[in-house]
């Protein structure tokens, strides 16, 4: 299907043909995956839920509307709610390290424990790169515009 579009008489014109494959790639992609933005914290605590975000949301505008009640509601509400979540994580967490037979979820729970972060890898996982190898080639091909020869001839 690609090669017929980007034949041109006899010849294959390559430029085009790689350029409708890997935009028909890109279709894909994005026919397929679901693109969906999370926001999170850099000092994002792993017992923190959206309970918690939202009473410390109602703290803050308790705050910021200077009523002293329903600040002090809103603070024991909050610390309520702290408490009780991470004592929901840290049951968690006991739950895989008593369940022995589940290893691969225990070693994440001791890398999440300890902080442990994983190198990144040296791939460049780029979508583009494609193109920017055939932009990188084209122009070598540009600039050496003498015929090749052999030299025994």
């Amino acid at each position: 299907m690609f090669r017929e579009a980007a034949t041109n008489g006899s010849s294959i014109i390559l430029e085009e043909y790689t350029t409708s494959v890997t935009s028909y790639i890109g279709k894909c992609i994005d026919d397929v995956t679901v693109s969906k933005t999370i926001t999170t914290c850099s000092n994002q605590k792993p017992w923190m839920t959206a309970e918690v975000r939202a009473l410390l949301k109602s703290r803050d505008s308790a705050f910021r509307a200077g009523d002293k009640a329903a600040l002090r509601t809103a603070r024991a509400k909050l610390s309520r709610a702290i408490r009780e979540a991470k004592c929901t994580h840290t049951q968690r967490i006991h739950g895989h390290f008593q369940d022995s037979g589940d290893f691969q979820r225990m070693w994440q729970d001791i890398q999440a424990i300890t902080n442990y972060k994983t190198t990144p890898s040296a791939c460049d996982s780029d979508a583009s790169l494609p193109d920017v190898l055939n932009d990188f080639y084209a122009w070598f091909e540009a600039q050496n515009s003498a015929v090749a020869r052999n030299p025994s001839s």
